[in-house]
């Protein structure tokens, strides 16, 4: 079962561990966000067949320099007793 979300709020209450890892990750590896700020789009839950559980952000932001919107894709994977592991899906111009 996925589970959507709309609203950051609504995610930092329900996955607090997952949506810090992510927004850390994107605060650290992603320069861009130095000139302005991320605009949360959406969230979604993806359990696993395993009993982990990933955290799928998307965000967008106006990159000035190519003076377009780039769409940012993050995801945190969350195996159950382990570490959490962040990475960058998809960074792309729209």
């Amino acid at each position: 079962m996925n589970k959507k979300f709309t609203n950051l709020d609504d995610l930092w209450c329900e996955w607090p561990s997952a949506t810090t890892a992510i927004m850390s990750h994107i605060k650290v590896n992603e320069p861009i966000g130095f000139h302005g700020n991320w605009n949360f789009r959406e969230g979604q839950i993806l359990y696993s067949h395993n009993e982990g559980y990933s955290l799928l952000i998307t965000h967008t932001i106006f990159d000035p320099k190519a003076k377009s919107i780039v769409r940012l894709e993050v995801q945190a994977i969350v195996p159950t007793g382990e570490e959490i592991t962040v990475r960058t899906n998809k960074r792309e111009k729209i």
